[in-house]
């Protein structure tokens, strides 16, 4: 049963943001894991536009120093993609929603069957080229282990015509792939339930969660699983307002995602107190 809509972070009547600043600064560990397009970067047309500016690597990279905080990147990026925005430091990344996973220490995870679909998944990818043509505006994202049809710069009614292609053409070349859909794109992905969550269940369990706080930020459709996979314990928390959703919170968009990561700085710094929200909200 999904709950009742989110509660506001930076709400300055409500003083959530005091409160969760409390819990991460009294947890013993912080597993903090991050959406990338849409949360920390704003969702840019062009995928490869989506740059984080300097300021938001130099705070990304202070948390990431910060004493028992374990962030990781949970991303629908293949790896090669999310290793050219993240600097380099110490971040696990979980790609192609999770089904790629790279540890701090260097050694990757691929789901075994992320692996067995790569080539029903090239050959669905050679029939929906000329399908994709045909629809001016939209373009094909080969990310090794999934496909990605962006249909953002698309006309509406062009993006129902391939949408209701790829349904076809997947039904006929690999029915057993799984089509998702996210914010402008259309997904195919390999024939299995692991997605976000499984990523963010195997991390906790790798490093042993007893005592700690999780915490996910995320925007899209595909987030919603793991805001339940970190709930009740943990914090969920939504980028943009939706009353329909698994998160426990909001905020706005990726300025006050950076905003939570500074409050994450002051809760874990042994030289700052825990301190009231200060966004004037």
């Amino acid at each position: 049963m999904i709950p009742p809509g989110p509660h506001y972070v930076f709400s300055r009547k409500a003083h959530n943001a005091a409160g969760i600043e409390r819990r991460l600064k009294n947890a013993g560990t912080v597993f903090l894991f991050l959406d990338y397009d849409g949360t920390l970067t704003p969702i840019r047309s062009i995928p490869s536009e989506a740059v984080l500016s300097s300021a938001a690597k130099t705070l990304l990279r202070s948390v990431t120093a910060l004493p028992d905080v374990h962030v990781a990147i949970v991303t629908g990026r293949s790896m090669k993609s999310i290793r050219r925005f993240i600097p380099a430091c110490t971040i696990t990344l979980a790609a192609n929603h999770g089904l790629h996973i790279l540890h701090e220490d260097g050694t990757e995870w691929i789901h075994e069957n992320a692996r067995a679909s790569l080539h029903v998944l090239d050959a669905v990818r050679r029939r929906l080229r000329s399908e994709v043509k045909a629809a001016p505006g939209a373009f094909i994202e080969n990310k090794e282990l999934t496909l990605s049809i962006h249909v953002r710069k698309c006309a509406p009614a062009a993006a129902r015509l391939l949408a209701r292609a790829i349904e076809r053409i997947t039904a006929a070349v690999a029915p057993e792939l799984r089509i998702t859909k996210g914010k402008k794109v259309i997904e195919l992905r390999p024939p299995t339930p692991w997605g976000k969550s499984g990523a963010v269940l195997k991390l906790l369990h790798a490093r042993g969660s007893h005592g700690a706080v999780a915490v996910y930020i995320g925007d899209d459709a595909t987030d919603e699983e793991a805001f339940r996979a970190v709930r009740p314990d943990g914090i969920a928390i939504r980028v943009g307002r939706k009353k329909r959703t698994e998160a426990d919170y909001y905020v706005n968009d990726a300025a006050e995602v950076h905003a939570f990561l500074h409050m994450l700085l002051r809760a874990r710094s042994m030289d700052n107190p825990t301190s009231p929200d200060d966004k004037g909200r």
